[in-house]
């Protein structure tokens, strides 16, 4: 609660007005910040309070309800959405229910709706179906619908545009976000991701029941700042992925609720943040230069400027107020993402294709509002629904690959890969001496001609018996995980996590019942190892291999 305090000098001089939290009203703190030096209580430090306790007794307050959020409210059974410029409903534009949006919320400005309008539809879809050759900005138009209707049922997916420098990237997510406002545009956008994490975050749950542009993810600087930006990043996409956030103690120790993105996340920037668990609460849509149809590009933002596609926006909602009046919303949602869910691959993250059809359902329902209201025929409706389809289904197939880059499994591999290679670890025989193939195993090969000594290089992490690796997890990990944090990307996950990932991708040669490891013998002792196939980590024709007998040492093989 607000109290709004005006107020006169004893000369008759008006002081300005001002809003003070109702909380902080007491302590008088407002006073000399808001009216300085001339505006003096004189009555003692001691009875202060009998001042406040004064001005509201001789006050004669009205209560007003002003609202600092966007989105969907419930009065009464009638459904408004709030806007800049008021509320939209039913029977249009109510500017009776305040509202008071601060900083870049304030251009959340929709327009009173227009029917007039809606003919616009088909051009604008064919429009945003045309803009990248691919066709994945329909899914980001379907974003945006579906962002508005996370009242009814909460949205659980980020977008996350990544393309280089030149792919029009964030022009692309202005238009988009123009159907909250003609403010917005490539230059104008919400936020950026140099933002705190706790902006983001507050932001994400006063940007309700709409679209929340991040842009500019950019991991460059010193370690410290990329480590930071990955951390906000982790925080705020998967607050909006999980539907939850982080908690707060007061300066009493009370708590105090977190702040839950309600709308949705669309992000931007030229790398992906970390994380195979984070990933899957996105959807990436990857922009290569020369995608874009700048043509097409230009016509979308001059359609923003001119608040075509805010105006649309505003029809649209008025129509789901008409929905939600009647109880109807609900049952529209959920046969448009069972639809969606139906027609996509069921290959890949299990999030995946819930994700997708989220964004999907948004067209779907876009599609149905101009079906009712702008002369949609089916074929029309049809071919706009199988452009998005074939949109997710190539989103799909690049999100199965990313997701499996991702992974703890993939990412274990290459690291033992790397480390092999840079001379960071070795591999012995089951003897202890250097293997066919040194180089490929982490050894190097010292002296003159006909004098050569192997040597392994960095740590000892596992040993090679024929066709199979023998991985020492304790020692595999002491050398990972520093790798990994060196590269920009910890393997943060414990040594359980990452057994549990090789043995579900099937990279696990062989295993004890009921294990994830074995206990072979090796140097005249038994070792709880992880047992992987050679080719996992070299490929086939590096590790065809003759034969070793272990019983007679190799020409190069010397103890360690």
């Amino acid at each position: 609660k607000m109290f709004v305090v005006e107020g006169t000098l004893h000369t008759g001089q008006p002081l300005p007005t001002f809003a003070v939290e109702a909380k902080a009203f007491d302590k008088l703190e407002w006073l000399p910040t808001n009216w300085g030096a001339s505006a003096q209580v004189t009555v003692g430090t001691k009875h202060r309070e009998h001042v406040t306790a004064a001005i509201k007794e001789k006050s004669n307050p009205t209560e007003r309800t002003v609202y600092s959020h966007t989105g969907w409210i419930d009065k009464t059974g009638k459904f408004y959405y709030l806007s800049n410029r008021g509320s939209i409903c039913t029977a249009g534009l109510n500017q009776e229910i305040e509202t008071e949006l601060q900083g870049s919320l304030a251009n959340y400005d929709l327009p009173p709706p227009n029917e007039s309008y809606n003919q616009k539809l088909s051009d604008i879809l064919q429009n945003f179906s045309n803009l990248i050759d691919d066709g994945t900005a329909l899914l980001l138009v379907g974003a945006a619908f579906r962002a508005t209707l996370s009242y009814f049922t909460k949205s659980t997916v980020s977008v996350f545009v990544q393309g280089t420098t030149g792919t029009y990237k964030s022009a692309t997510a202005g238009c988009i976000q123009a159907f909250f406002g003609k403010n917005f545009n490539g230059t104008h956008l919400p936020e950026n991701w140099s933002s705190t994490g706790n902006a983001l975050e507050k932001k994400a749950f006063l940007f309700k029941d709409a679209a929340f542009t991040i842009d500019d993810f950019v991991a460059r600087g010193t370690p410290s700042e990329v480590s930071r930006l990955h951390r906000d990043a982790e925080r705020v996409l998967r607050a909006q992925g999980n539907q939850s956030g982080r908690d707060r103690l007061t300066s009493t120790t009370a708590l105090r609720g977190a702040y839950i993105p309600r709308g949705m996340i669309l992000a931007t920037g030229e790398d992906v943040p970390n994380g195979h668990s984070l990933q899957a609460r996105c959807v990436i849509l990857s922009v290569r230069k020369g995608a874009t149809d700048i043509n097409i590009l230009t016509v979308l933002q001059k359609l923003a400027e001119e608040e075509v596609l805010a105006q649309l926006m505003s029809n649209f909602l008025s129509w789901v107020a008409r929905k939600a009046d009647a109880k109807q919303v609900h049952d529209l949602m959920k046969l448009a993402h069972l639809d969606c869910m139906i027609k996509l691959p069921t290959s890949g993250h299990t999030r995946m294709r819930d994700n997708l059809a989220s964004l999907m359902s948004g067209v779907w329902l876009l599609l149905q509002f101009g079906k009712e209201l702008c002369d949609f025929s089916e074929s029309e409706i049809t071919r706009l629904k199988s452009a998005t389809l074939n949109a997710a289904n190539k989103v799909a197939e690049l999100q199965i690959t990313a997701d499996k880059e991702a992974s703890d499994a993939d990412r274990f591999i290459e690291l033992l890969r790397s480390s092999l290679a840079m001379g960071a670890a070795h591999l012995a025989t089951k003897k202890g001496f250097c293997p066919s193939s040194p180089s490929a195993w982490g050894w190097k090969i010292t002296g003159t001609r006909g004098n050569e000594i192997p040597y392994g290089q960095g740590t000892k992490i596992g040993w090679i018996d024929g066709n199979e690796i023998l991985l020492d997890m304790t020692a595999t990990l002491s050398v990972l995980k520093p790798l990994s944090t060196r590269l920009g990307n910890h393997l943060g996950s414990s040594e359980r996590a990452i057994n549990k990932a090789l043995f579900e991708a099937g990279l696990l040669a062989k295993c004890d019942e009921g294990r994830y490891k074995t206990k072979p013998s090796v140097e005249g002792r038994r070792v709880p190892v992880i047992c992987l196939p050679v080719s996992c980590v070299m490929d086939k024709e590096e590790t065809e291999l003759e034969p070793v007998d272990e019983d007679i040492p190799q020409k190069y093989e010397s103890p360690f």
